[in-house]
């Protein structure tokens, strides 16, 4: 049984280390590309909703990709210890899986949620609003009688 890194480097057998590492690679850059498409999503919704897009959510997405490249080399580390055991790097596959995982929550709910809470906010003003209609309709009157008298 082959470690996953050390023993074929130590060999030599640097075509093994290679496909090893491009596996775990082309994982990394999988993630990055679930980060990139949730932002693309989150500011794709921002937009729809009008809101002001500033660099407060890039920097999340910012700590956010840090956090979860973090996630990655520790998974990456533990892949390396566990190559005793396991030729492949399963940590780095199940760390990865999670974050996919979290990825797609995110696409898919979160975006509907600011919209429902928008929606709701909305409803409650226009329910304040009727309910408080008569003495909006008063005020009104009295202030554009006000003004009449003014003139």
């Amino acid at each position: 049984m082959t470690l996953l890194l050390i023993e074929p480097f130590l060999k030599g057998e640097y075509e093994i280390v290679k496909m090893r590492l491009g596996i775990i690679l082309i994982i990394w850059v999988l993630v990055g590309i679930a980060v990139a498409v949730d932002l693309i999503s989150g500011v794709r919704k921002a937009k729809q909703r009008g809101e002001i897009r500033t660099s407060y959510g890039l920097r999340r997405t910012v700590d956010k990709a840090l956090r979860y490249y973090s996630l990655m080399i520790i998974a990456f580390l533990f892949d390396c210890i566990i190559t005793f055991y396991v030729q492949y790097p399963v940590a780095t596959f199940v760390f990865a899986a999670f974050l996919f995982a979290i990825e797609l929550k995110s696409i898919w709910e979160n975006a509907d949620t600011k919209t429902k809470k928008n929606e709701l906010q909305i409803m409650k003003e226009i329910a304040e609003f009727l309910k408080n209609r008569d003495d909006f309709a008063n005020k009104l009157y009295e202030m554009l009688k006000n003004q009449q008298i003014n003139e």
